[in-house]
């Protein structure tokens, strides 16, 4: 038997902080550090009240919330809330709070008398979301799923499934007595993994303490962990990649890029490289590529003259995914031509001025032109691509310079 578990893979932990603390709020993930490293989670933060300081003022702590989802649970005392919706209440231990901004609320919020613990997670919202209607769904702890040492916030965990209707991912709260092994095997496709301890410690790969945050290797494989001490931690894992919809938008700029007749196109697809986090232990700029990945996705980049990118935006930015990839390479990039074509609720502006940013960094030329959809007028429900018959018009404009550039600098290249 203890041979079979030394052969079992072993997940490893990748990073690990105790993030940013200002007592009694620990701010463990935000967007520009491990946020980008983790989405669909985008912030983390651990609270403990201990009680001794004078009670926090309602009317001061009001605050806006737009294009996100915010979790809060409640492990032990009680929060008090308010919204603009006209919504308010007491959260005792053992209580959720999901919160999806949408297009905009208000909220307030603070700990009643005696010792307060819990985590607020934030959440990216798929595109369709983002800009949609504000909801709001409080579960009391009664009403909280449990299967064994786990009470599931957000999806599912054996047969156990939330109330709330979040886009997919899993959100736990798990407690271990002393000693007691527990292991995680993820849904399909979840390969984004991390814990985060409120009491007591955990032994996984290495021992994680509480007010750590841990984050796993890329994996969809199980996690093994025993409790040092009766522990209590979260635990979430989603997939990189739900929802897609670059893949609609991108065949349909190629159906219309083959229709010119100007240039060979072709549809590459970062998914199915399935780059890990850059894991090239030279950089990029030296093309000393070691991984089969790497020297994978180099040969195909390599191989084109000019890109046009598809891309959502996310949170004011492109997705980690595009920007890994980015990374990756240095010279297969160098002195090629690039376009853009975005969606999202700004039709993903932003996200292309964040491409332009970057690509000039590895020596890609950039054109003006550039097609912007938007998620409210060229996807029926938010969720369908329908586009605007206006935009084929500007797709042309943008092939138009991109081939241009492309084949000047390729002259150049040679």
């Amino acid at each position: 038997m203890l041979a079979r578990q030394l052969q079992q893979p072993v997940r490893e932990i990748v990073y690990r902080t105790r993030g940013d603390a200002h007592d009694p709020i620990a701010r463990l993930v935000s967007p520009s550090d491990l946020g980008e490293l983790i989405k669909p989670f985008v912030f983390l933060d651990r609270f403990d009240f201990d009680g001794r300081a004078a009670p926090m003022e309602m009317e001061l702590g009001w605050h806006p919330h737009s294009g996100i989802a915010t979790v809060t649970v409640v492990l032990e005392g009680s929060i008090r809330y308010s919204e603009t919706t006209g919504k308010a209440g007491v959260l005792s231990a053992g209580s959720v709070e999901w919160m999806r901004a949408g297009n905009g609320v208000w909220h307030t919020g603070a700990p009643e008398p005696g010792h307060v613990k819990g985590f607020q997670l934030w959440v990216a919202l798929p595109p369709e979301l983002e800009n949609a209607a504000n909801a709001s769904h409080y579960v009391m702890p009664e009403e909280v799923p449990v299967e064994g040492p786990v009470r599931v916030i957000l999806g599912a965990y054996g047969k156990a499934k939330s109330p709330i209707a979040s886009p997919p991912m899993s959100y736990l709260v798990v407690s271990l007595k002393a000693g007691e092994r527990w292991s995680y095997h993820p849904p399909k496709g979840h390969t984004v993994a991390w814990v985060a301890v409120q009491d007591g410690a955990l032994r996984s790969s290495s021992r994680i303490p509480s007010g750590e945050i841990a984050i796993f290797e890329p994996s969809e494989e199980a996690i093994d962990f025993v409790a040092e001490g009766d522990t209590r931690f979260v635990l979430g894992s989603a997939s990189t990649r739900p929802n897609r919809k670059s893949p609609d938008v991108a065949k349909w700029v190629l159906e219309i890029a083959r229709k010119r007749g100007d240039a060979g196109y072709e549809l590459v697809d970062i998914k199915e490289f399935e780059l890990p986090l850059l894991d090239e232990p030279m950089p990029p700029a030296m093309g000393k590529y070691q991984q089969p990945h790497t020297k994978r996705w180099a040969a195909k980049i390599a191989s084109l003259d000019a890109f046009v990118f598809v891309s959502p935006e996310y949170n004011h930015g492109i997705p980690a995914a595009l920007k890994n990839a980015i990374d990756f390479l240095f010279a297969e990039w160098k002195d090629k031509a690039a376009g853009f074509v975005s969606y999202g609720g700004a039709g993903g502006a932003r996200a292309v001025e964040q491409l332009r940013l970057v690509l000039a960094e590895v020596h890609v030329a950039t054109v003006r032109a550039q097609v912007l959809l938007s998620m409210m007028t060229d996807f029926e429900n938010f969720t369908t691509f329908k586009p605007a018959p206006q935009h084929e018009k500007s797709v042309g404009t943008v092939l138009d310079q991109v081939v241009a550039w492309g084949g000047a600098l390729k002259q150049l290249r040679s």
